[in-house]
Order: structure tokens, then C-alpha cells, then sequence
């Protein structure tokens, strides 16, 4: 297989994890979302974030705990990545004389932007995902004292499976 064709089908595999993340069915989504990261590799931060989702919905805490840190780590990589791109844009965008030129290099930084602020979003539910974990096992302790004054509920849940939904494919 070319590079193209490796592209296509882990994007295509990709695309049909987050129509069974949608769906409800975790597990076929991790199917498809193992067999994107074998084709592409391990560097892909919206199929660790995805994959991290997946395993907290079916309560398989470890590949949840894995896949959210890999994620994690590869959003703060790519946000960087992208500092550094709207950087060496602005830098090219003074320099340019040729306004059509000038017009297509703001549209790449205003991408760049773009992008850091789904990174954002991102890396925000992840952090709400972890505060809502970290409540859940406060308030499955028996102790009062270990108990949090907030309580996770089902609400919760439903509340960060709306919040994931419109935002599962934001990068």
C-alpha cells in the first residue's frame, strides 16, 4: 500500500469508529479505531482520545487511563506545533508582497487558530472527564470524610456524552 492509501483507509476507519462511538457501540468503535492506529500509528491524538472514551463507557478503567494520557500528551505536542506554525506564517505574512499570497497565508494562520481552539476544547473535556473520575471514586468510598461535597451522578454522564458528541471529531 502507497502513503495515500494508508491515509485513506485509516481515515475511513477512523470515520467509522466515531459513527459506533455515536451509535453507542464502544466496542466495534474500538475495532475500528485499533485498526486506524495500526495502519497509521500511534501518534494520532483524536483516535487516543476517542479510544479513551470508549473504554471508560464499557468501564475498562486501565485503557481508559492509558489512551487518556497518550492523548493528552500528543494535544499538548500538536498545540505546540501549531504556536510554532501561526509564528513562522505571521513572520512570512509580513515579509509577502503579493497580496493573493498574503490572503493565503492569513488563511493558514487563521487555521492554525482554529485548530488550537479545538485543541483547547479537547484538552478541556479531558480535563472535566478526569474531575468527573476523580469525583465518582470520592463518592464510591464508604468513608463520609473521603466523600466529595460534589457528587457524581448520572447526570454527570449524560451531561459529558452531549459535551463528547459535539466535539468528537472537532480536530
Amino acid at each position: 500500500m502507497d502513503e495515500n492509501t494508508d491515509l485513506e483507509k485509516s481515515s475511513e476507519e477512523y470515520h467509522l469508529g466515531c459513527s459506533f462511538i455515536a451509535l453507542g457501540e464502544y466496542k466495534v468503535a474500538l475495532k475500528y479505531f485499533r485498526n486506524a492506529l495500526k495502519i497509521r500509528g500511534e501518534a494520532w491524538p483524536d483516535i487516543n482520545r476517542n479510544m479513551a472514551w470508549c473504554y471508560y463507557r464499557i468501564a475498562e478503567y486501565e485503557g481508559y487511563q492509558d489512551h487518556y494520557e497518550k492523548a493528552y500528551d500528543l494535544f499538548e505536542k500538536a498545540e505546540n506545533y501549531y504556536i510554532e506554525a501561526q509564528l513562522g506564517f505571521g513572520d512570512l505574512e509580513e515579509r509577502a508582497q503579493k497580496p493573493e499570497l498574503k490572503s493565503k497565508i492569513r488563511q493558514r494562520i487563521d487555521d492554525c487558530e482554529e485548530r488550537r481552539s479545538g485543541l483547547a476544547a479537547l484538552r478541556e473535556f479531558l480535563k472535566r472527564r478526569e474531575k468527573f473520575q476523580q469525583r465518582r471514586a470520592n463518592t464510591s468510598k464508604s468513608s463520609p470524610e473521603n466523600a466529595s461535597s460534589e457528587k457524581a451522578s448520572p447526570d454527570d454522564d449524560e451531561e459529558d456524552d452531549d459535551y463528547y458528541a459535539n466535539h468528537v471529531d472537532e480536530v
